[in-house]
């Protein structure tokens, strides 16, 4: 067998790695949707598709057109008195590639030449699954202390036999983006407080939460009544007010709940229970013995001031009767010593002088 089979061979053998490391255009398309994805969650849960454009550097497969994803990755980095960093080749081909990179002392300890921002590239060959290492070691006197720039790494590889230079491509991909509600706002999820169904993703504000249906948002359905100490309708479309129905009414929601207290909705009707009955007529029972009680106590007291009165006005009239009694025997008396008395006596003299006056 010779060399040329042996080359065939190997080829055969290393075409499932080669394809392994590559990927085709709508593969690489997906995976760029993919990490645009992640890379941009979303917080809403109303989305639209939308076409978005991202650039990325590729580098082609020339034998399949496939495209390799991060040929290059910047690896081990390291700082402090000694700097570096590590270019790892994830290919199985040998790459050329002028490698870009920045050097920053920001807290310098010595000359004046270590401090600052130091941009630097370098062109290197770096074997194929190998690494390329790059790095600083302290000088003479107070080495400085710096570390890499790894948001200002990047690199530029060349045209070889197996591949392409490293380009800028832009690609198209798919991706969910927020729709938008009245005021150009992102339309809001559902259970999210709202005044108005236009600012709803689902197109419904039921009980201010934003819903996609005329019921309460969620699975079963809530529409935090309990919350506005209220009560959820047993049509799960809107909150009521407990205990508001008086008996004899229709509660709209057909709940017991809605009743005042002592009633229960009888599938027609707030309800008089049969406890709060006997407790409504026991008051009542009390109530009339109280207020009989209340009437008869009057009527005494009234009874006994009408004797009362009776009794005194009975007294004033004897006191009256014996002052008129006295004053009669008194002139009687006067009056018969008048006629008996003798002259120019005592009585006599007391008579002409009451006479004469």
């Amino acid at each position: 067998m010779n060399f040329k089979v042996y080359f065939v061979l190997f080829i055969l053998l290393m075409v499932p790695f080669i394809l392994a490391e590559a990927l085709t255009e709508s593969t690489y398309t997906q995976q760029l949707t993919t990490q645009y994805v992640a890379n941009h969650p979303l917080t809403c849960d109303y989305t639209h598709d939308s076409k978005v454009t991202v650039a990325e550097k590729i580098v082609r497969v020339k034998a399949t057109d496939n495209i390799i994803q991060d040929p290059l990755i910047f690896t081990d980095f390291y700082e402090g008195t000694s700097l570096g960093f590590s270019v790892k080749n994830t290919t199985p081909y040998d790459i050329n590639a002028t490698i870009h990179y920045v050097r920053i002392y920001d807290n310098p300890r010595n000359a004046v030449m270590y401090q600052g921002t130091f941009p630097d590239s370098e062109t290197v060959l770096i074997r194929a699954n190998d690494k390329y290492t790059k790095g600083w070691t302290p000088g003479l006197g107070i080495p400085p202390i710096g570390r890499m720039d790894q948001t200002g790494m990047s690199y530029d590889t060349f045209e070889n036999d197996y591949l392409t230079a490293s380009n800028i491509m832009s690609f198209v991909v798919t991706v969910p983006e927020c729709d938008i509600c009245s005021g150009g706002k992102v339309c809001l999820n559902d259970s999210v407080g709202c005044s108005s169904s236009n600012e709803c993703g689902g197109k419904y504000c039921v009980e201010n939460l934003c819903s996609k249906s005329e019921l309460c948002p969620g699975s079963p359905p809530y529409c935090k009544c309990v919350e506005k100490n209220k009560l959820q309708c047993t049509d799960n479309k809107r909150c009521v007010e407990k205990g508001v129905v008086a008996l004899g009414n229709i509660p709209s929601c057909g709940m017991t709940e809605e009743c005042v207290s002592g009633g229960y909705f009888d599938g027609t009707i707030c309800t008089e229970t049969l406890e709060a009955k006997a407790q409504r007529l026991a008051k009542e029972e009390a109530a009339r013995i109280a207020a009989e009680k209340a009437a008869a106590d009057a009527k005494a007291a009234a009874d006994k001031a009408a004797a009362d009165k009776i009794t005194k006005d009975n007294e004033k009239f004897w006191q009256g009767m014996q002052f008129n009694l006295i004053i009669i025997v008194a002139a009687i008396i006067v009056i018969f010593m008048l006629i008996f008395a003798r002259p120019r006596g005592p009585v006599y003299e007391a008579v002409t002088f009451w006479r004469r006056i």
